[in-house]
């Protein structure tokens, strides 16, 4: 049988123009004779016709409008509009072209541009400096004003800044938060806008120094009253970038009389820690799912005043996981590990939370530590949610075998006899199945037995 040809094969013509063109014509060329190919596979296929390493001086040849053009705009020109007319290269390649060339890139002043820094460098407010040149840094602009022997701003004291930018510091440098004040001092470094305060005798920023540490601002101790409880300590230590986050704790803690749970704000992902506080059909499915496939666990750590509380959900596949994770708004990550047991090795996926809050919800909601042999059937689910939560126990430890065409049987599974009993009473009083149709057997296995294919929990 003949071999069917595929789609991107050379052509004999093909072969004959590569061949005669590969090494004098212009890479340009060779893609636009060879539209439906890359430049890779175009010199692939040369160097299996022999021709390895002669394409190299043509790579980088540049036609005669580029370097023309080169020439006319290169020394002024802004990259980008470069690179926008020479867009089939890249900058590394421009510029070692235009250095081969002697050409040199020069952001030049005009002489009028120069006179007028020159006269009004040392008095002028930075802010006007910058509006009569926008197309320069203040970098730039105070480099060419030394360069062409105009006076230090700095050796002149307060004739440097503005007097709007003088009362401002008297009135609010005391008080107000560093962000605030450089936000409103827009052309100044914190340096600076401290060094000029200190020069107006402004030094009230601070209070005298307190025993064991540096003195807080009263807006500081207000942040902290209002925030600490709620804010995350990365959110807090941007709010008081002068403070570490020890810093921050030892205040609230000892001087301030703040405690909060470990829970709060302190941890790396983000999770809704009081889902479990209000009933829903999510809630009590997440519920259930916990009581077949979920656990709660205490860490004991040193950094983190002792305990960790976390809440996990296992699972073979991480379909059902990360809905829960998207109805709990968790923003970590589910893991993959591998377990070696009695059965051997097999992969399991998990998802762990780390809240106090769902913990102490879930333990009050009949959850426990260590829960397999001993949970209960829970009594605080509503009626209307009981579905729910059978359901969600069902997708944990539940399955389904097509026993005939005729015939559904379903397995409830636990360690707990207890849970198992309190199962079985539900399903027959509450969902009206029958002694025959619900067994519970000596292994703790529930099954369940239907001839109508439609009678779901």
């Amino acid at each position: 049988m003949a071999r069917k040809k595929r789609d991107n094969e050379w052509s004999a013509k093909d072969i004959a123009y590569l061949e005669k063109h590969y090494t004098d014509g212009t890479h340009k060329v060779l893609l636009k004779r060879f539209p439906n190919r890359t430049w890779e596979s175009i010199m692939c296929k040369a160097r299996t016709m022999g021709f390895s390493g002669q394409r190299k001086i043509r790579m980088d040849e540049w036609e005669n409008w580029e370097i023309q053009y080169l020439k006319d705009n290169y020394t002024y020109k802004d990259k980008k509009t470069i690179l926008g007319n020479l867009n089939h290269r890249t900058w590394a390649g421009i510029l070692q072209k235009a250095t081969s060339m002697g050409l040199v890139r020069t952001n030049f002043w005009v002489k009028s541009e120069i006179v007028y820094l020159i006269e009004n460098y040392e008095t002028e407010p930075i802010e006007d400096l910058l509006k009569k040149f926008p197309g320069r840094t203040w970098s730039a602009i105070q480099l060419k004003a030394t360069r062409n022997g105009a006076p230090s701003r700095s050796k002149g004291g307060e004739h440097s800044w503005a007097k709007w930018e003088i009362d401002y510091l008297r009135k609010h440098y005391a008080k107000e938060r560093k962000e605030i004040i450089m936000l409103a001092l827009a052309g100044r470094t914190w340096a600076s806008i401290h060094a000029q305060a200190h020069l107006m005798g402004a030094t009230g920023r601070h209070k005298p120094k307190e025993k064991g540490g540096h003195s807080w601002a009263k807006w500081e101790d207000e942040y902290i009253l209002q925030n600490y409880m709620v804010e995350s300590g990365t959110n807090m230590k941007i709010a008081l970038p002068d403070r570490t986050w020890v810093a921050i704790k030892g205040r609230a803690r000892t001087i301030l009389g703040l405690k909060r749970p470990q829970s709060i704000g302190s941890r790396k992902y983000s999770a809704n820690h009081d889902f479990f506080k209000t009933w829903s059909h999510d809630m009590a499915y997440i519920l259930g799912f916990m009581y077949a496939d979920g656990n709660l666990c205490i860490h004991h750590r040193k950094s983190c005043n002792g305990l960790i509380y976390t809440v996990n959900f296992t699972q073979k596949h991480p379909a059902i996981l990360y809905e829960i994770k998207n109805k709990l708004k968790y923003s970590g990550t589910i893991y993959f590990h591998e377990i070696i047991d009695k059965y051997g090795a097999r992969g399991v996926h998990n998802l762990t939370i780390t809240s106090q809050t769902m913990f102490e919800d879930l333990k009050n909601l009949g959850v426990q530590e260590r829960k397999s042999l001993i949970m209960a059937f829970p009594t605080c689910v509503p009626d209307e949610f009981m579905g729910d939560f059978i359901r969600g126990y069902f997708d944990g430890d539940g399955c389904v075998r097509h026993l005939s065409q005729t015939h559904l049987d379903c397995h409830f599974c636990s360690g707990s006899k207890e849970y198992l009993i309190g199962l079985e009473n539900w399903l027959r009083n509450e969902a009206y199945l029958s002694e025959k149709e619900v067994k519970l057997n000596k292994n703790f296995i529930i099954y369940y037995i239907t001839k109508t294919w439609g009678r779901y929990i």
